[in-house]
This record gives C-alpha cells, sequence and structure tokens, in this order.
C-alpha cells in the first residue's frame, strides 16, 4: 500500500488498517472476520483483494491527488461489501463480473453543493431536490405523526443495537413520491447497455411520470455520447444508495405513508441480544466467519424480528423494513 489510501463507505483503508486486519488473521477459514471486525463493514474479503490488486495498478501520482471515495452501494453491487443476493437468492456478486461493476476513478468528482433545477438532466444534484429531514430526529418525527406504533418499535430496535455497540443510521422513513421516482429511475438508467436501450427506457420513464402526475421536470438523456446518461444515473443512484428498485415500488412505495423506514446496521458485536415488544428475549450469537455482523444480511435475526417485532423486510432492498401489524 505504502501511501495509498481510500475511504469505502466514509471508513479509511490504508496501510495501518490493513496490517491491523492482518495482525487479526489466524487462519483462512478467518478470512472474513478481521475485515468485519476491524472496519466493521460487511466485506467480502476475497473479492475486496480482487479490487486492491487492481487499486495497487493504478497510478499513484493520480491517487494521491484524488480522494478516493467508494459509496455503500457501489460496493455492495460490485461486490467487494456483501449483497442481499449472496444471501438470500443463491447469487453470489464477484467483483469484476457482472453488470454493474465498479470502476477505479482517476479524476476528482465535484460536490454536490446545489439542487438540481427543472429541465436539468439526471444526475447526483437532482438527489438534493425533493428532499427527507435533514435529521433522525425529524425523519422519525415525521414517521410518528404518520404511524406512532411503527415508530415506537423502530425506535426500541434501533436504541438496543445502538447500546451493544453496533453502528446505526435510520436514512429514510416518509418519502415524497417524486424522491421515489428518481430513486427508480436513477436505478433502470444506471443499468442499460446500448443507446437503443436507453432510448426505450428514456420513453417509459417519460410515459410513468406524466401516467402519475408528478411534477418532475428532469431530461433523462444527456447531449453528450448514450454513456454519459448512464453514468450520471449510477452517480445519482450512488447518492441515494439504491440497490434495487422495481416500478411497483416507485408507484406505491410503503415510505409514502409512513409504513416503510431504511435502516442500516452495520459493526455489530460479537453477541447481540433483543428484547421485542412482545417480551420476548433472544440472543444472536455473531462470531463465526460467515457472520456479515450487518442486520440487514442476517437471516436467523431477520427472521426472529419479524415474527416478533411485527416488521416486514424486503430481502431485495438491502435497507427497507415495513410495518407488518395487525390491525388491533
Amino acid at each position: 500500500m505504502g501511501v495509498r489510501q481510500f475511504h469505502m463507505a466514509g471508513v479509511l483503508v490504508d496501510k495501518k488498517a490493513l496490517e491491523n486486519i492482518r495482525r487479526r488473521f489466524s487462519n483462512k477459514e478467518a478470512l472474513n472476520r478481521p475485515f468485519r471486525e476491524h472496519l466493521g463493514l460487511p466485506v467480502d474479503a476475497t473479492d475486496f483483494l480482487y479490487f486492491l490488486d487492481d487499486l495497487l495498478a493504478v497510478d499513484l501520482v493520480t491517487l494521491l491527488k484524488n480522494r478516493l471515495e467508494l459509496s455503500a452501494a457501489s460496493l455492495r453491487n460490485s461486490g467487494i461489501f456483501v449483497h442481499p443476493d449472496d444471501v438470500f437468492f443463491d447469487k453470489p456478486r464477484k467483483y469484476g463480473e457482472g453488470h454493474n461493476p465498479l470502476f477505479i476513478p482517476t479524476r476528482l468528482k465535484k460536490v454536490v453543493e446545489k439542487p438540481a433545477v427543472d429541465g436539468s438532466a439526471i444526475g447526483p444534484r437532482w438527489a438534493l431536490r425533493f428532499q427527507q429531514p435533514k435529521t433522525e430526529s425529524k425523519r422519525l418525527w415525521a414517521l410518528y405523526r404518520e404511524n406512532p406504533d411503527f415508530t415506537q418499535r423502530v425506535r426500541s430496535l434501533v436504541k438496543q443495537l445502538r447500546k451493544q455497540g453496533a453502528f446505526v443510521t435510520i436514512e429514510s422513513t416518509v418519502r415524497d413520491r417524486r424522491r421515489g421516482f428518481l430513486l427508480y429511475a436513477s436505478f433502470v438508467l444506471s443499468r442499460v447497455k446500448s443507446e437503443k436501450e436507453l432510448r426505450e427506457t428514456n420513453q417509459r420513464l417519460n410515459q410513468l411520470r406524466e401516467l402519475w402526475g408528478l411534477n418532475v421536470d428532469v431530461r433523462f438523456m444527456h447531449q453528450a455520447h448514450w454513456r454519459e446518461s448512464v453514468r450520471a444515473a449510477k452517480d445519482l443512484a450512488d447518492h441515494f444508495g439504491v440497490t434495487y428498485a422495481t416500478v411497483g415500488g416507485a408507484k406505491n412505495s410503503s415510505h409514502y405513508e409512513g409504513k416503510a423506514v431504511d435502516i442500516y446496521a452495520i459493526a455489530l458485536p460479537r453477541v447481540v441480544t433483543l428484547v421485542a415488544p412482545n417480551g420476548k428475549k433472544r440472543r444472536f450469537d455473531l462470531y463465526d466467519d460467515h457472520h456479515n455482523r450487518d442486520l440487514n444480511l442476517s437471516p436467523k435475526m431477520i427472521d426472529w424480528i419479524e415474527e416478533n417485532f411485527e416488521f416486514r423486510k424486503l430481502r431485495k432492498d438491502y435497507p427497507h423494513w415495513s410495518d407488518n401489524a395487525r390491525p388491533r
């Protein structure tokens, strides 16, 4: 590594970090655990090492001039972080394969400071339009106004995880329908493979926008090469952190009515104990190498929380949890 360094989902990775991980490593079977315990991230160690090999081939001067920051969404999609497909659908993401590879930037990206104006092309500035409340307390208050019982159960789970050392973020609660449409648009456009497909996708998105009566004056096609539209859509998807979206979700998301939250809960400790609103208690041992230390990628924890907190976890949509309580 030398003086090379980069950030993964905001966490610094440098020579010192890798040396600390190496000291934790004891045998081949425990390759993932040192990464996940030291970095607090759901790293797929094998794919990370393939990525690191590519990184070492990048010109050193270029890396030193440009701060390399990789979003959690791009890391999941490229296989460096564990993806829901790995855990729930037996379709492991492999670094360097598939439809959404990770490209190591060689130029510094501009910081997104101003929201997009009406009529401008798709890109990361659209993430600053139709925003949700900026603080967690305000997001929870917006949820409470719509669904107080669900909010209390969310607060209980989050409080317990944080008390045991997990890093928890409530990223989204009640969402503007226009923002939901942009989430979906960025997702489908980021996967376009040809100019023809781009034009077809553009036409379909324009039709949906008109059909749903949404005032979102965004252009889905850039005036430059068609690949520029795809790149800009990927940048927007990374800003949103979206790894999965459907047309049905864009039209009728449970976020719109205060019946869903997006929760990120990583860096889980080796043992987690939870007490549900119904009084049931459960201890989870997460020490084994295969455990991801990530709530959204822990099937046994998800099953228990669904049953005892009356939540429903959308497996394909990494952070999404919805209210599944029966009417009382």
